[in-house]
Parts: structure tokens; sequence; C-alpha cells
């Protein structure tokens, strides 16, 4: 077998018969997941989780991984008469993201059972007409037709939760402390109190989330009257430790 011919008179067109050696294939992989791993060693996860939550993993969920929601407490206020007198029954809301959120916990007090008004103020937990009256005015604050109204309370929702659970009743129930009064008190005595201890406590650690010229205290969710509102201090404190001036075990 003989060699191909070669053209000496133009030694580029010889030149062209040799084939290239081919070209090595990149290790670099390509271009865009260079550049989705280079981001990723540019903005590695910070070692600690809690400005995710804004350094307050109890008050703040993240149900779905992409956001947090602020959970925060109401004082919330629904009619228990009408006419001239438009009297309001309070109650406490929790853990809420929002007015009317489902998820929130009530918290109420009222006369206990079938003593009715002639027997003592005490905390009225899930299952009692009274709670269940409250949640529905409170979850309807969530529609078009709502019962009542609430006001956000200055305090972090676990805060307010504390205060509430540990916050007692009054051996004498009465429907208008302060008129004719022996010492009795009411629900809105009870959510006075509650509001009015969860702020203190609030501002004594520095944990205002609406700032220290905020107060709920003293507010008429809906326009209307809350009798004994001023009279929380009539309501027993069962835990001396979830106090202001001492809130170690709220």
């Amino acid at each position: 077998m003989g060699c191909p011919a070669i053209n000496i008179a133009n030694p580029k067109r010889a030149s062209r018969a040799i084939p290239a050696p081919a070209r090595r294939a990149s290790v670099r992989g390509p271009v865009s997941l260079r550049r989705t791993t280079e981001k990723a060693r540019r903005y590695d996860r910070p070692t600690s989780s809690g400005p995710y939550v804004a350094n307050d993993p109890v008050n703040r969920s993240d149900p779905t991984g992409m956001f947090w929601q602020d959970r925060n407490a109401y004082v919330g206020g629904r009619p228990i008469s009408d006419g001239p007198l438009n009297n309001g029954h309070m109650y406490i809301a929790t853990n809420a993201r929002y007015r009317g959120d489902p998820e929130a916990r009530i918290y109420s007090a009222g006369p206990r059972g079938s003593e009715g008004i002639w027997g003592p103020l005490v905390p009225a937990g899930p299952g009692s007409s009274i709670n269940t009256n409250d949640t529905a005015a409170w979850r309807s604050l969530g529609t078009i037709d709502k019962v009542g109204a609430a006001e956000r309370i200055n305090a972090p929702s676990i805060v307010v939760e504390g205060v509430a659970t540990n916050m007692g009743g009054n051996p004498d129930y009465e429907l208008t402390p302060g008129f004719l009064s022996d010492g009795g008190c009411n629900s809105n005595c009870w959510g006075a109190a509650v509001v009015g201890d969860s702020e203190a406590i609030a501002a004594e650690q520095g944990r205002q989330p609406m700032g220290p010229n905020w107060s709920a205290q003293g507010s008429k969710p809906g326009g209307m009257d809350y009798p004994g509102q001023n009279y929380g201090g009539r309501v027993e404190r069962t835990n001396p430790r979830c106090v202001p001036g001492d809130a170690s075990e709220c």
C-alpha cells in the first residue's frame, strides 16, 4: 500500500488531510450548574435560625417553610345586651395571625355554671357556653358578619397566655362592679386584669411589639361599654410569680 501523495507546491493543502485532535470535554459542568453552586457557597445558611423568626421562635410561625407570621394577642368584646345600655363582654385571644384567626386560643371568664350571677367569677375554658360564644364572636371578625371587635394587646402572645392561664377569679360575681358593689367582679374585670398585667410585664422585659406609647388597657372594642373594666385589681392572681414585678413563671 502506497503513501498518500503530498503536494509540495502547496503544503497547506496537504495539512488539511490530517484530522485535528478531538477537543477534550469540559469537566466543569454546565454553566448554570456552576453558577448555582457558586451562589449556594456565597449565600450559606446562617448557623442560627433565630433571625429567620425575628429572634422569637415561640411567637413566630412558618407553616409552609416560605415565610413567618406574627402571632399576636387581642382583647375582644362582644355585645351582651340590646338597647341603650350597649354593654359588652370581654375575652382574650392569643396565638392569632389576624383578627378572626381560627388558630387563635380563646380565654374567657364568667359566672360558674348553673350558679349564674349568684355564684363566683371563674375562668371559663373550652366547652363552656361562654367560651363557645366568645370563640364564635372572635371567628366572626374574619368575616363580613362581625360580632363585636378586638384590640391588639401590646405584649407578646406567649406572655398574655401565661398571664391568662394564671388569672383566677373572684368569690362574688357581679354584673356591674362599682355600682352598688360589695367587691365582686365580672368578665370585664378579668379581661382588663389580663391586659394590664400582660402589658406591664412586657414593658418590664422590653418586649412591647407596638412600642412604649400604645396600650389596650382601657380600650373599648367596638365602642361598647364594659362595666367592671376598671376593677381588674379585684381578680385573684393564682401565681405570685406571674405578675408585674416577678414574671419568672409566666
